[in-house]
């Protein structure tokens, strides 16, 4: 059977750390270290992570973690026990997926990162054959541009990577095969139940995170957030600093800097050494203000039964929030559903104390009572409404989906004009963020994932304030030797700082670009300052930061034409795209839908012969909070 993107067993687990059944020993986590390099609103992340194989087998350890839309995966090195590094290449999917299976066949040790589709931020990483006793350390490399929040720059560190920071190692004690088995089947599932004579030994290896950063003004301050800060040193623009997380954060780790001018527009340009070609980011803090005209606002709300219990409360609270937050001149509704469906008035109301007062107490009422999910129709039923005004969709779910017949729903409504955009709220550890990221992309909005027992109010308000804010469009710049170069055709106005993109040939722009952009139909410009990277104190591993980036976006684009041409069941160019997408993930070194990272140590075992254990890790459905329990899942292969 191939190893290579195991998804068996159908249930999703949640272990903080692998254990073996039969002698309780295990694939230990031991250091974690994360290295950030900031280059003005960049950020380069190395994630190091040291685990020992404490079996008496060859075993392969398989787990995924969500990094978020922004976030791309651009290297990857392993290192060994006689200190030899390993360097992975990147290559198309399928090579990668068959040199793994040949590689564990032949007795060497493999390691590989794939991205699992084209709407997913979701990636899964694996290790096989790697022998008893053998201390290997991975190293992944991420890139994410900062935000700006509250005049400070914000690096958020997913907090996936700290998952197994929160160790909790499970010691199953001298059970029959029966036992064993019930014991592991009792501690799967959303809401674990610790199975009889599981017993827990707590142990938390600290990450320690390394931040070196560079800015254009003057660094006032840094903080990190839920860390132990050691160091920190300031000069001018320039800021180092050391710190230590010895527990697993309930939610992202944030950096975060304050320095002199962080409103400050800027566009940079990289010129790539090896080929010539351009690359620019061009950043604008332009103020969008509140949609003055009314608008419409449907929420859709899961009601099916496995939303019961602090899920359909976190929604009821969420709905609250919505509602408190409307603006006093828009019309709104609330759809619940599961196996039916219903609607909380017969169409949208005017925003009114009454109305309020009616749809808060149906809300504080809401529950879990609905069966399935069955959420093309309640979709159907809004879009199918006539209005003539923006109508903003919410959908709040926590289940799987069939996707492909929604999301082509939603894009012939929205050829049809019958809505702006397209929030999804993804709930829970077990919810499809796939088919949740899917129907949002296609209606032109975002999706937003909170695991079990998160707090939901930022979240909330981000998909609110961008539903509640003017859009900017058409936005371009012109350099006076290199035309007009399109950036986006809608960005968000709810969020202050706008980043964009590109990739260009020969010759490269000189000259102070000028920056144009439309709010409601009123036109903007602005002249930036062109500035170049290289001007910054770069290291070697910092190059083509930006075309690595310009990429991601071009590549993001690419993604989403494939996935609307599958969904509408018009392949079109899909084979084209998938080898454009292809092309630049090999040539930027990125990890995409069409391209995974592949590396090996040859010779470092015996061919597989006899049963191989296999685990498999979901750190997406890892809980945030810590947890009295711990599952694992395991197979075996040959």
């Amino acid at each position: 059977m191939p190893l290579f993107g195991r998804r068996q067993p159908s249930t999703s687990v949640q272990p903080f750390v692998f254990c073996d059944r039969k002698d309780s020993r295990s694939l230990l986590f031991v250091d974690g270290r994360i290295n950030v390099r900031v280059i003005d609103l960049m950020a380069k992340i190395e994630l190091k992570q040291t685990f020992t194989n404490q079996f008496k087998t060859p075993i392969e350890a398989i787990y995924s973690f969500d990094l978020g839309s922004e976030t791309l995966l651009c290297g990857l090195s392993v290192q060994f026990n006689d200190g030899s590094i390993v360097e992975a290449a990147v290559m198309p999917k399928q090579k990668a997926e068959e040199k793994y299976d040949d590689s564990i066949a032949s007795g060497g040790t493999a390691v590989y990162v794939t991205k699992k589709s084209d709407t997913d931020a979701k990636y899964e990483f694996g290790v096989g054959n790697l022998p008893p006793k053998e201390e290997i350390t991975l190293s992944l490399t991420f890139q994410r541009p900062l935000e700006l929040d509250n005049n400070r720059l914000i690096l958020a560190l997913p907090q996936q990577m700290f998952s197994f920071a929160n160790i909790r190692r499970a010691v199953l004690g001298q059970m029959d095969e029966d036992e064993e088995l019930a014991a592991l089947e009792a501690s799967m599932g959303d809401d674990p139940i610790p199975p009889p004579r599981l017993t827990f030994v707590d142990g938390s290896p600290t990450y320690s995170i390394d931040v070196d950063a560079d800015f254009l003004s003057p660094v006032e301050l840094l903080e990190i957030l839920s860390a132990d800060v050691e160091t920190l040193e300031i000069k001018e623009c320039h800021v180092t600093s050391s710190a230590t997380v010895s527990e697993c954060p309930t939610s992202d780790l944030i950096i975060s800097f304050e320095i002199e001018k962080p409103s400050e527009p800027r566009c940079f340009i990289e010129v790539s050494e090896s080929d010539g070609t351009w690359a620019a980011m061009t950043t604008l803090f332009p103020s969008s203000k509140p949609r003055s005209d009314p608008a419409e606002y449907i929420f859709i709300v899961d009601q099916s039964g496995s939303m019961s219990g602090s899920r359909m409360k976190s929604a009821s609270n969420s709905l609250q929030l919505f509602l408190r937050s409307l603006p006093t001149n828009c019309f709104f509704n609330i759809v619940g559903f599961g196996s039916k469906f219903y609607s909380f008035f017969p169409q949208a109301v005017s925003y009114s104390q009454e109305t309020f007062e009616e749809a808060s107490r149906r809300v504080s009422q809401l529950s879990a009572d609905m069966a399935g999910t069955q959420l093309y129709s309640p979709i159907e039923y809004v879009l199918t409404k006539p209005t003539d005004k923006p109508r903003f969709i919410f959908v709040l779910t926590d289940g799987e989906f069939e996707k492909d017949a929604i999301v082509s729903l939603v894009q012939e409504f929205s050829t049809k004009k019958r809505f702006e955009k397209i929030y999804t709220l993804a709930i829970g550890h077990s919810a499809d963020l796939e088919a949740c990221l899917a129907i949002a992309q296609a209606g032109k909005g975002f999706g937003e994932k909170v695991g079990d027992n998160q707090r939901m109010e930022s979240v909330v308000m981000r998909l609110l304030k961008d539903a509640l804010y003017q859009h900017i469009t058409n936005l371009h710049v012109e350099w006076e030797n290199s035309g007009k170069i399109e950036f986006s055709s809608e960005i968000s106005g709810s969020r202050r700082l706008q980043t964009a993109f590109t990739l260009g040939n020969l010759p490269v722009p000189t000259g102070n670009p000028a920056v144009h952009w439309e709010i409601s139909f009123q036109k903007f410009s602005e002249i930036l300052p062109l500035s170049k990277i290289s001007t910054f104190n770069l290291k070697d591993e910092d190059g083509n930061i930006l075309h690595r980036m310009a990429a991601q976006k071009k590549i993001q684009l690419l993604e989403s034409f494939n996935l609307n041409s599958s969904s509408s069941g018009n392949p079109g160019n899909q084979v084209e795209v998938q080898l454009e997408i292809q092309k630049l993930g090999m040539k930027y070194f990125l990890a995409t839908s069409q391209t995974s990272f592949f590396a090996k140590k040859s010779n470092s075992g015996t061919a597989v012969q006899e049963a191989m254990t296999s685990f498999q890790v979901d750190l997406t459905r890892v809980p945030t909070t810590t947890s009295t329990s711990t599952s694992t899942s395991t197979s075996t292969s040959t």
